[in-house]
């Protein structure tokens, strides 16, 4: 699914942004030694593997949203729950396309919480699943402003 891959590099060009003044500037290979240097950052509970964790759940679950709103998904299309708000209680007009916020959370959910889920629920497992939640939450408009933690080890 291209959004689920567009949301991946998102989240990564965020992560890059983010870290661009630091040591770790959320580079994936080591120049040096063209080894894969993510897979064993991922592995230590740092603030940094948190903050990884969250940006690509959060990342994969705005793209989604975004591209089914935008019509670009023929798996999934606008949330019709403010078409069935009686034209009395809504605030204003509704015309246009809401955003289907459940379904990006849920293809986030699927994909991103995947490699997760065959660990027995290991205690990084469990964190790196708490991670994730903690980013789709940013996507939901219910929990904004509740303020969301990232936990490292």
């Amino acid at each position: 699914m291209d959004s689920v891959r567009y949301g991946a590099q998102n989240a990564y060009a965020e992560c890059q942004y983010q870290f661009n003044k630091r040591r770790w500037n959320c580079t994936l290979i080591d120049p040096i030694t063209l080894e894969l240097i993510s897979d064993v950052m991922m592995r230590d509970g740092t603030r940094e593997s948190a903050f990884v964790h969250a940006v690509s759940a959060a990342g994969v679950a705005y793209r989604v949203t975004r591209d089914c709103a935008r019509g670009l998904n023929e798996r999934c299309g606008c949330d019709q729950s403010m078409l069935t708000l009686d034209p009395q209680v809504r605030s204003y007009d509704y015309q246009g396309c809401s955003d289907n916020v459940q379904y990006g959370i849920a293809i986030s959910r699927e994909f991103v919480d995947a490699a997760e889920r065959g660990k027995n629920a290991s205690s990084r497992a469990i964190l790196n699943l708490h991670n994730n939640r903690a980013g789709r939450q940013v996507s939901h408009p219910s929990w904004r402003g509740r303020g969301v933690i990232c936990s490292g080890n």
